[in-house]
């Protein structure tokens, strides 16, 4: 078996860097916003898009399963996202990876 792999991904890392999501949504017309509860309920979320609107999903748990993964990626289809932001720790990465595939 012969195979190759390449992923070439940007990574912006570092104090101050939470607004660089604006910047990044400029091209987006409809973002969603993949997070747990937390950062909804602390008001986190507010300032992420400067003021843009977004859509939100935060029915994350700690492992996700294939039925969370089908009810974002529904609302991923039915919203016509085209940017899909993924705030929190593994769990919501992986969901919204998983869900960006299947939308």
């Amino acid at each position: 078996m012969s195979w190759e792999y390449r992923q070439p991904v940007k990574i912006v890392f570092g104090s101050g860097k939470l607004s660089y999501l604006a910047e990044c949504a400029d091209n987006a017309s409809r973002p969603i916003i993949v997070s747990s509860n937390f950062f909804q309920r602390t008001g986190q979320l507010k300032e992420i898009l400067g003021g843009r609107s977004y859509d939100l999903f935060t029915e994350v748990s700690p492992n996700p399963d294939v039925t969370e993964v089908n009810r974002c990626s529904e609302q991923i289809r039915s919203n016509g996202n085209d940017l899909i932001i993924a705030i929190g720790g593994g769990s919501v990465m992986d969901l919204a990876k998983a869900a960006s595939i299947v939308a």
